[in-house]
């Protein structure tokens, strides 16, 4: 947003909706409605996580308050996933791997990610530095760190090809999952628990929504409006 609207190109300018300057407002108000301090983020929100604090901030200040934290972002080892294209991860785009998928959807989709562009041949050394999707990956599903060792080692050994790597990044993803994607199984055949769980959700975020607002009103002089 902040590159957008800085650019000079009228290109770019063209391209600004509500949305682009909406969405970080609607993002800042679910943060502190609920007074987030950390915040679970990739890299690409954390420019909206900063219009928040700017919120924050601005109305501490103007009312002279301490009312509203400073959300901070929560980063993972791997805050920036690429999706097997590549490109930057959506499913709008079609390149994700969902929790939702099947395991052969999965291995499937794995077997499409975009490796090191350098490797031409099995027999040449891989750079798992340069590997845009897979290497970043193994770094998320492979909890025993002698296995992620090996998988550099023998990839930059070339000691294993990009199509077998992936395979077994596949079987590691699907391993991790395979609880989740039974539990969702289980729900989505039972939609009256689905909907029970979402409703006591929505009591108890509710109840912490009217407390902020009722507080926010009272600090600005509103409580009567």
């Amino acid at each position: 947003m902040v590159k957008m609207l800085d650019s000079d190109e009228s290109a770019a300018k063209e391209k600004v909706t509500y949305g682009l300057l909406g969405y970080p407002v609607l993002m800042a108000s679910d943060i502190l409605t609920f007074k987030g301090e950390l915040v679970p983020v990739g890299k690409d929100q954390e420019s909206h996580l900063e219009f928040a604090r700017d919120v924050a901030r601005r109305f501490n200040n103007f009312y002279n308050v301490d009312f509203f934290p400073e959300p901070k972002p929560e980063f993972t080892t791997t805050p920036l996933l690429k999706g097997v294209d590549g490109q930057k991860m959506g499913k709008s785009f079609n390149n994700d791997i969902k929790i939702a998928d099947t395991e052969e959807d999965t291995i499937a989709k794995v077997k499409k990610a975009i490796t090191d562009r350098t490797r031409i041949a099995k027999s040449d050394p891989g750079h798992t530095n340069l590997c845009e999707v897979p290497w970043p990956l193994y770094q998320i599903f492979a909890s025993d760190k002698a296995l992620l060792e090996k998988v550099k080692v023998d990839c930059e050994s070339a000691a294993i090809g990009c199509v077998d790597c992936k395979v077994q990044l596949a079987g590691l993803i699907n391993e991790y999952f395979r609880p989740m994607r039974e539990k969702r199984k289980a729900l989505a055949a039972d939609p009256d628990q689905v909907r029970k769980i979402i409703e006591h959700g929505n009591l108890k975020a509710r109840k912490v929504a009217s407390q902020t607002l009722h507080d926010v009103r009272e600090i600005m002089g509103m409580i009567n409006w």
